[in-house]
């Protein structure tokens, strides 16, 4: 993961969807995803980069489902800190409240989302993303994830 996100490995992003996808069909069997998204990057980092790994895994992924990609509903605020510097769960909530927050003028009207993550530490991210999602008008939100630490869930879903 670690060349993926910072080595310029964006190649990668197929193969992990692949492994995304096996995970998809076995924990949600026969749940209707409307769309895909992902968590967006903070855009300096973006730029940076050159690329934002959670889209390439999500545009991969939903190949792969044969669904639609639909974004621009979350945007990373550029407050807060990197998640993966934050100690102990209070400060990774308190920072992804801070870090994430919902678009201006974008809705969704019903449906159930799939949101993408490359790696599930606390949840803290998933959490805060996928409220603002159900927020947005989500009816429900399923989250899937490349990697995962040893203590994290592997799928979870959020729903009003």
């Amino acid at each position: 993961m670690y060349r993926f996100k910072y080595d310029g490995r964006s190649y990668y992003a197929p193969f992990l969807a692949a492994l995304m996808e096996r995970r998809v069909r076995a924990d949600f069997t026969d749940i209707p995803f409307d769309f895909v998204t992902y968590v967006p990057m903070h855009p300096k980092k973006r730029r940076q980069r050159g690329y934002c790994q959670t889209e390439l895994l999500a545009r991969a992924l939903a190949k792969r489902l044969g669904l639609p990609v639909s974004d621009g509903f979350i945007v990373h605020t550029g407050l807060g800190g990197a998640q993966m510097e934050q100690k102990g769960f209070d400060a990774r909530e308190a920072n992804a409240r801070q870090a994430f927050a919902a678009c201006k003028g974008r809705h969704i009207d019903g449906g159930t989302v799939l949101l993408i993550d490359d790696v599930l530490t606390s949840g803290a991210t998933v959490r805060r993303c996928a409220a603002l999602l159900l927020e947005r008008g989500a009816q429900s939100v399923y989250v899937v994830t490349a990697m995962t630490t040893p203590r994290a869930h592997r799928g979870c879903k959020m729903q009003r």
